[in-house]
């Protein structure tokens, strides 16, 4: 066990110096150590204006922390909108947007995650999502019919090929519950 722990910790450091890190700020710094970046932010972004030139310092060094994770969130939705991975990008970019409140998309990145949101097979996923969190509800009723109408249900949106990620999610959700996958992918 020891040696385990030895091993975790050999070349562990931390993001941003702890003795540094100013008491009102500590629950941020926790976050993001513990990657948790989009939690602190508001409260970084906040303390960036404080007059105490030890909690701007501080700040400063943890907003540089939270713009590295955004950064890397927008380059990976950058790199699925490369791959025609719309359906990814646009996960991310939502993410982005309410994970990092006060924090603003770049113009460029807003304007795709506009594009995006108006894409017919986004919209088609969208609304295979919903009725995906429809289904779970009512898996949890004690009515037996309603159990096999959303059982129906999902497997009519294993074979729609319009919304493939939601297909893909109710499949999973079918082999929770039964143990078998559907024959479609």
């Amino acid at each position: 066990m020891e040696v385990t722990v030895n091993n975790a910790l050999e070349g562990a450091k931390w993001k941003v110096d702890p003795g540094i890190v100013t008491e009102n700020l500590k629950s941020a710094w926790q976050n993001i150590e513990f990657g948790n970046s989009a939690a602190a932010a508001p409260v970084v972004k906040k303390s960036l204006a404080s007059k105490k030139p030890e909690v701007k310092n501080a700040a400063e060094k943890l907003n540089a922390v939270i713009q590295a994770d955004f950064d890397a969130q927008l380059a990976e939705a950058k790199h699925w909108l490369g791959k025609d991975q719309k359906w990814k990008a646009f996960q991310i970019y939502t993410a982005l947007g309410q994970n990092y409140k006060g924090y603003d998309l770049p113009a460029d990145a807003a304007e795709t995650k506009k594009e995006l949101a108006s894409d017919p097979a986004i919209k088609r996923e969208q609304t295979a999502f919903k009725t995906l969190d429809k289904i779970k509800k009512t898996l949890t009723s004690d009515r037996p019919g309603a159990r096999k109408q959303a059982m129906a249900t999902l497997e009519k949106l294993v074979k729609d090929k319009n919304a493939p990620a939601a297909g893909a999610e109710a499949n999973d959700l079918i082999v929770q519950l039964v143990g078998v996958a559907t024959n479609e992918p």
